[in-house]
């Protein structure tokens, strides 16, 4: 029988027409029964409605239902994909403001940071809930999260539920895009690596193309540097300028650690106290600038919903084909063994074997209908190993904090992250976060 699929989050302009698209792409899931929720009718309908269009052009055999009931969604479901934002751009903004004020510059504010901390103790109660209404609902589907911040909200999942969580990231992909371009490679030229870190502060260990040492073609790269430019037409579309990666930030890594960052640049910076200070120019140094709220807004996520209903209006065409998120690649494989090597975030449990066992981490893994096997055990260099522990073990201390409302635990996390030390009075910061969070934090009261 074919899976039933819920998308939690399915009013996302940005994720749910591309994950339906990719499952109508995937053979393996023909006949899947896909299930939208969202608390907002607007745009649960007009995914809907874009999402029939694409069965329809397909010729597709699966069925598609809009609902903005979670218990009608997850009734059997046997996969369910969670892409939500707790409050919205609003919030955000506040997660970028506030900070601010206390000499803290973020260019996401989603992951680390006092950024990510508030997002977290937001975030996580809802992954939560929705992980402990499977346990009744659908206790053997698998909950696949492109959710933010990645590390800490699977981690409070697989801590508070008995549901299987992977969560999956594409920055790896979009830093593979950035070599491919560098190098001018074909998109058949085989790459071959080895990948380890954190969400969003990944790794390189080691890079092959077509057999050569790729860490020797970059550095040639980097005597004489070409300029390279985003030629994906998706991604000029649908990223504002501040979202374009210039790579900077990450060749500097490279030149200092022997290793590659495989993140974006926006995100990199975050996890270091040194490179968007005041004195830094918040990053411009780098090419790194922060991603208002307003640009999110009128830029990417008005662009998102220009696209939508320009393929409902005929403007633009529906896609003819998948699209480079594996999404629908690790469901395929999770129902239907179809072979698959693919970077996943899962706790340790021996995959990097020098940061903290039980923290989220982020390597390549072989899924199959048993779930996610580790390829071989990593070993982080030392100098990089000491910059991702401290952001590892982070993670415990900020799921305590969202789990049971522990401000000691919040105060503890922030202390801690490598931005707080740009922070003029982070305990106020933290107070001030709080309670401009108020009404998602219940543990808090």
């Amino acid at each position: 029988m074919p899976p039933k699929i819920a998308i939690i989050g399915g009013g996302s302009y940005n994720w749910a027409p591309t994950i339906v698209n990719d499952i109508l792409h995937t053979p393996a899931l023909d006949g899947s029964h896909i299930v939208l929720e969202d608390l907002a009718p607007e745009p649960l309908m007009a995914i809907h409605s874009l999402g029939q269009r694409m069965i329809a052009e397909k010729k597709s055999n699966c069925r598609l239902k809009a609902t903005t009931d979670e218990a009608e969604a997850l009734d059997g479901a046997d996969f369910v994909v969670v892409t939500i934002s707790t409050g919205g751009f609003a919030t955000m903004e506040k997660d970028l403001e506030i900070p601010r004020k206390y000499g803290v510059n973020q260019t996401v504010g989603d992951t680390v940071g006092p950024g990510g901390l508030a997002r977290a103790l937001r975030s996580i109660p809802v992954l939560v809930g929705i992980a402990q209404n499977m346990e009744r609902l659908c206790p053997r589907a698998w909950l696949i999260n492109i959710t933010n911040p990645m590390a800490t909200l699977c981690l409070a999942i697989t801590q508070a539920t008995r549901v299987r969580t992977i969560g999956l990231c594409h920055e790896l992909q979009g830093v593979l895009y950035i070599i491919r371009s560098m190098l001018k490679l074909s998109e058949d030229t085989a790459l071959e690596f080895d990948v380890a870190g954190i969400n969003h502060f990944i790794w390189l260990l080691s890079l092959k193309v077509a057999g050569r040492d790729g860490f020797d073609m970059l550095r040639e790269w980097m005597k004489t540097p070409t300029s390279f430019e985003v030629q994906d037409e998706d991604i000029k579309r649908m990223f504002t300028p501040s979202m374009i990666d210039t790579a900077k930030l990450k060749l500097e890594l490279f030149e200092k650690h022997g290793r590659l960052p495989a993140a974006g640049d926006r995100h990199i910076a975050e996890f270091f106290d040194c490179y968007l200070k005041d004195m830094e120019g918040a990053g411009r140094k780098y090419g790194v600038v922060a991603t208002s709220i307003s640009e999110r807004r009128d830029g990417w996520f008005a662009a998102a919903r220009a696209y939508v209903h320009g393929m409902l209006e005929d403007t633009f065409p529906l896609p003819a084909r998948k699209s480079s998120e594996a999404i629908s690649d690790v469901l395929a494989s999770l129902f239907a063994g179809t072979p698959l090597t693919e970077i996943v975030n899962l706790p340790n449990k021996g995959q990097i074997t020098n940061l903290s066992q039980g923290a989220v981490v982020e390597t390549l893994g072989r899924i199959s209908r048993n779930g996610v096997e580790v390829i071989r055990p990593m070993e982080l260099p030392r100098e990089i190993q000491s910059l991702v522990q401290p952001h590892a073990e982070n993670q415990f201390l900020v799921v305590k904090a969202a789990l049971e409302g522990d401000r000691s635990a919040a105060r503890d996390a922030l202390r801690r992250d490598p931005l707080s030390r740009n922070c003029s009075d982070p305990d106020r910061m933290l107070d001030e976060l709080l309670s401009a969070h108020a009404k998602y934090l219940p543990a808090f009261k």
